[in-house]
Parts: structure tokens; C-alpha cells; sequence
């Protein structure tokens, strides 16, 4: 019987994890009596993934092993796009797993409908730890069916990128005005661990922008008119990540909705399963001050370590725009800085004892805090050395922005970082506490 599903499986010294992803793989689609083919293209692997490659051809009829035509990602994936005719198509990296959602949804919505693609949700899975992170709508294809003809009017992955290929490849595809079809729940099983692409932090963000110059350029050569209905960009694309190759810093964003009786939210887990998701009940952030978080206002998140001499202006700042409530993660200061802090009325602060680099940087941590109490109710991401800017601000609050935020629909803010500095040197010009950063570091 012929292939409903192609599945296209690149992997590159998978040997640990291939076999797992490719036998639920098979497992799944046997179970729901879809009949796929199920091909992995080594992209030039020196470790055990060609044994293991030979391996899963001897024991499942659906799966077919080739080489890639060229190195890279995108070339093993269009290499095992070349190798198949089957009618619908998907895509899975060696070290995720699908959830039965993919066919039990995703695959019944692409029958049943038109529409070129169906994406269903990634969750995450931190595999060092085997904590569960949160449902989101990925900016990936890996939650997503393909109809074969979709590739025809887009066409197939950049090879000249080695990350940001599949940015590009749906920014093709909403500039063609290929239709998405997005539903709730997870499909597919994210898995974070330290061989990972994005284990060791921010990717290259070059290779982001010349995609972005190269859409641009596009855009202004002219694009088909816009079908009327046809989402926005952002919406199109889905939210990145909260994971560690994200920085939640210099953000200003909207929490989503709390769940309340007789309402569901899809869109979040539940407020009280949230300390539980990043470890706020098992003591790994402990307050220091326990006190009531008021229930308006925009919440300042930080993440602070010997920061004393720079706090008091960094609070200062953000109180004259209106932050109603500083919530500030302490890890292990011994300049007096969460002493500082605990005595601040409008300061909450939490003791971090782990690893600063084993946090990600502090970004688990300010995840966990968002998680808790940032549903439903802007929140600012800022770090001791930085201070929020926004048009206008001589003249209305932080409250106004967010009133006006919420007038656009908008759901965040993602602002420019600026490094500003002195006239001179900068070992001429050491910043002394009390002061106003910006009467000494001036220039840009």
C-alpha cells in the first residue's frame, strides 16, 4: 500500500537518541493504522548512527536510511524530499518524539480540510533533569503537516544556512500566503539536553538578520495581494520559545490569561501547576521577604547577583515610570544586596542558592517567577545595569504604554538594546552608587 506520510528524519551523530525517536515514530502511525515511509538521511555522521541506521531498517518495514546529497540540515531534509511521493509530509529531528496528537489531530484536520499546513504545539522536555517545560506555539516545523504541494509553491530549505532555516522557510512561506491551520494541542515532544543545537545559548544572530534582509528585499520587489482574513505575521509565525536559547531581558510582554471556572485557557498550564513546572515548590527559589504581590500594575522582573551600588537607580528609574512591584531573584550576593532589597516595600525578592551557567543564565529562573505570577498582566524584564526607555515617557507612564498595547492587541514589546558610555575611557569614569547612570555614560 502506498505512503499517506513521509516522514523525514535528518540526524547527525544521533546514535543516543535516533532509535527512541524513530521506534515511536513507527509505533505511533502503526497504531492509528496510517501507513508512512519513514526515511532517515544521514547528514555525515562519524559516531554509531550508521549501525543504529541499519539497525531500525532491519526492524521496521516503514523506514528507508539514504545519505544526504550535501552537508547540513536543510540539504538532508531536502534530500528525503526528493526521495518521496507521498502525499503528505513531516518532519521530526532525531532527538524529538512525536505525541499521538499528530495523528490523532493534525493528520484528521489535513484530511478533512484544504489547507496546505496544520501545526499543532511543542512541548518541552529537559532531558538532564527530566522536568517537564511549557506548551508553546513553535517557530518550527517540527509540530507542523505538510501537503507534498506546499513545497512546490515555496520550495524546499536553504542550504546555505546552517541555522534560522526554518525562519526563513515560513517566512517564504507566509510571503506566498500559504494558509496554516493552528490548533492546541501538542504534538510533538521538544527534547532540550546538552548535545542540542540551542544548549549552548544564543545562536548566531547574523545568520537571523541576512534572513530577514533577504525577506525585506523581497517584500519590496512585490508580494500577490493579501488574502482578506490572513493572519499577521507574528501570529503566522507562532512565539518563541521560553527556553534557554531565549532572553526573556529587555522585554516588556503580556502574561497569558489565568484558567477561571468555566473557562479554558489553551493557551497557559494552570497558575497553580506553574511553580511545579520550574521548581518554585521544591525550594529551589525561596522569598526571602514573603509579602503580598499587588494584583495591578506592571511587575519588574530581575535577576541580580553583588548589584548594590547599582540598584538604587535601577529601581528609581523604573518606579518614576510606574512599576508597581519589583520581583528580584538573589543569586547568593554577598555585597548586602539582598539585604537591600528585603527592605524595599515595594520589592520581592527570592533567593536562587543553584548555578547561575546551570539556570541558562538566570533565564529558568525568571521563567519560573513570569510562570507564577506574571498571568494575565504586563511585565517588565530588566537587569540592574539597564534601564527602560520608551517614546513618550517624559509625558505618561508605563501603565499608558500598556493601555495602549492592549488597544493594538499586542501581546509584547521586544526593544533595542543600547550600550551607552562616557566621554572616555571607560576605566576613567568608574559609576559611582547613588548616581544617574546617564549623567555619566552619555554616548552611544
Amino acid at each position: 500500500m502506498p505512503a499517506e506520510l513521509a516522514v523525514i528524519v535528518p540526524v547527525r551523530d544521533g546514535a543516543a537518541t535516533l532509535a527512541a525517536t524513530v521506534d515511536a515514530t513507527v509505533a505511533l502511525f502503526r497504531a492509528a493504522a496510517v501507513e508512512i515511509d519513514l526515511l532517515i538521511v544521514d547528514d555525515g555522521s562519524k559516531d554509531e548512527t550508521p549501525k543504529v541506521i541499519a539497525s531500525l531498517v532491519e526492524r521496521h518495514r516503514e523506514v528507508r536510511a539514504m545519505c544526504s546529497a550535501a552537508p547540513g540540515l536543510s540539504a538532508a531534509r531536502n534530500t528525503g524530499l526528493r526521495s518521496t511521493s507521498a502525499p503528505i509530509l513531516g518532519l521530526i529531528d532525531a532527538d524529538d518524539v512525536w505525541l499521538p496528537p499528530i495523528a490523532s489531530s493534525a493528520l484528521t484536520l489535513l484530511r478533512a480540510t484544504d489547507v496546505p499546513i496544520v501545526q499543532g504545539r511543542a512541548r518541552d522536555l529537559w532531558c538532564d533533569s527530566g522536568r517537564e517545560g511549557l506548551t508553546y506555539d513553535m517557530v518550527g516545523v517540527g509540530s507542523m503537516l505538510f501537503r507534498r504541494s506546499t513545497f512546490d509553491v515555496v520550495g524546499g530549505w536553504d542550504e546555505s544556512l546552517c541555522i534560522h532555516e526554518d525562519y526563513d522557510w515560513l517566512l517564504r512561506a507566509y510571503d506566498a500566503w500559504v494558509e496554516k491551520l493552528r490548533f492546541d494541542e501538542a504534538v510533538l515532544e521538544y527534547r532540550r539536553h546538552s548535545r542540542g543545537i540551542t544548549a549552548g545559548g544564543p545562536t548566531d544572530p547574523r545568520t537571523r538578520i541576512v534572513v530577514q534582509r533577504t525577506a525585506l528585499r523581497r517584500r519590496r520587489r512585490g508580494l500577490p495581494p493579501l488574502p482578506a482574513g490572513f493572519p499577521s505575521l507574528a501570529s503566522y509565525l507562532g512565539v518563541p520559545p521560553p527556553a534557554v536559547h531565549q532572553d526573556p531581558g529587555r522585554t516588556l510582554r503580556r502574561g497569558v490569561p489565568a484558567p477561571t471556572a468555566g473557562r479554558s485557557a489553551p493557551k497557559c498550564r494552570p497558575v497553580s501547576d506553574a511553580p511545579k513546572a520550574r521548581g518554585l515548590d521544591d525550594g529551589s527559589l525561596v522569598p526571602i521577604n514573603e509579602r503580598p504581590i499587588p494584583g495591578e500594575g506592571v511587575l519588574a522582573v530581575s535577576c541580580v547577583r553583588n548589584e548594590l551600588d547599582r540598584l538604587p537607580a535601577m529601581l528609581a528609574h523604573h518606579r518614576r515610570l510606574g512599576v508597581r512591584a519589583f520581583l528580584v531573584i538573589d543569586n547568593g550576593s554577598s555585597d548586602g544586596t539582598a539585604e537591600y532589597l528585603a527592605q524595599q516595600d515595594d520589592v520581592h525578592v527570592f533567593h536562587a542558592p543553584g548555578s547561575f551557567a546551570a539556570s541558562h543564565c538566570g533565564t529558568a529562573w525568571m521563567l519560573s517567577i513570569l510562570e507564577r505570577f506574571g498571568h494575565d498582566r504586563w511585565c517588565l524584564v530588566v537587569d540592574a545595569d539597564e534601564l527602560f526607555w520608551f517614546a513618550g515617557m517624559e509625558s505618561s507612564g508605563i501603565d499608558e504604554l500598556c493601555e495602549e498595547m492592549d488597544s493594538e492587541g499586542a501581546e509584547a514589546i521586544l526593544s533595542v538594546m543600547m550600550d551607552v558610555y562616557p566621554s572616555g575611557p571607560l576605566q576613567a569614569a568608574p559609576y559611582e552608587a547613588g548616581t544617574d547612570p546617564l549623567a555619566v555614560y552619555r554616548w552611544f
